[in-house]
């Protein structure tokens, strides 16, 4: 499996973020995802150690900059994703006025940092106790631990019809349990009609819901890890955050999970250790001149 971190050292030529974006749109062998969560995510030592190994079957994997994440890098990646459904479930609380959600929702998409954190301090005042608040804090938390981008590239011989193959997914029941009943019916295998970053996020990274997850794919792994080995310890803290507000897990109209689901079910959706780049723009504008460089530099 090769591994290249970030060489500091390299040319410093300016390389732009629009550079490495066009580059990678154009791109069919080689995509990115994002290790989320620090060491209660995809950095956990063991963990990330079993996604390398997974990953290394068939991709080479070149490594970003393990760093921090900031309220910006949190409201450019998850901003319009995960942490909406946390606003959602807050509306569904009358001591919030709709006003007042709006003015969060707000803050988020201008990346207000200081404007946000007020309006959380308000937000405690208002019900500390409110299931979506108590999310969202957690997400803030989870999120904005160490990241680091992945860079990974197919190996020479490796075809996307192989790996279909070797998870499965040749098989048209499979591959509907794995992608939802409407995307199995996508031509997986061809580059032309699936660029390999939807192939990543779907078939390789595979269900937002960790439980959900079809076998063999990353996510699967981490729901492996929460039940029973190295991310144990970050479901057990969330499970535990029921202390301060009894309904924090409950599964209503309009969340993403199924209504059937169970805490911790929920729970593997928010802690997936495991985040796909969406192509956005901005979001290659959160990488350092260094990371751009080098990435761009693997990709001629």
């Amino acid at each position: 499996m090769e591994k290249s971190k970030i060489n500091k050292n390299e040319s410093r030529r300016e390389v732009t973020p629009e550079m490495l974006f066009e580059r990678l749109r154009e791109s069919k062998d080689t995509a990115m995802i994002f290790l989320k969560g620090g060491q209660a995510g995809g950095l956990e030592p063991d963990l990330k150690k079993k996604i390398f190994v997974l990953l290394g079957q068939w991709f080479d994997i070149y490594e970003g900059e393990a760093k921090i994440q900031g309220f910006k890098e949190i409201a450019v990646r998850w901003g319009g994703s995960g942490l909406i459904y946390q606003f959602n479930k807050m509306r569904r609380d009358p001591r919030f006025t709709p006003e007042f959600i709006n003015v969060g929702e707000k803050l988020m998409a201008d990346q207000s940092a200081d404007g946000f954190s007020a309006w959380l301090a308000r937000a405690k005042e208002i019900a500390a106790d409110d299931a979506g608040l108590i999310r969202q804090i957690m997400m803030l938390d989870y999120l904005g631990a160490e990241g680091e981008a992945l860079m990974i590239r197919l190996k020479p011989g490796i075809t996307r019809e192989a790996i279909l193959d070797d998870l499965g997914l040749d098989d048209d029941e499979n591959l509907s349990q794995a992608v939802g009943e409407k995307r199995s019916q996508l031509a997986w295998a061809d580059d032309e009609q699936v660029s390999l970053q939807e192939f990543v996020k779907r078939i390789v990274v595979g269900e937002t819901c960790c439980y959900h997850a079809y076998p063999g794919t990353l996510r699967a792994l981490v729901a492996e890890e929460l039940k029973a080995g190295s991310l144990r310890p970050a479901r057990e803290k969330a499970l535990a955050l029921t202390s301060l507000g009894g309904r924090v897990w409950e599964v209503e109209p309009g969340d993403y999970n199924s209504l059937a689901d169970d805490a911790e079910t929920v729970i593997s959706s928010l802690l997936n250790a495991v985040h796909c780049f969406d192509y956005k723009l901005e979001e290659f504008r959160l990488m350092s001149s260094s990371e751009l460089i080098n990435f761009f530099n693997l990709l001629k």
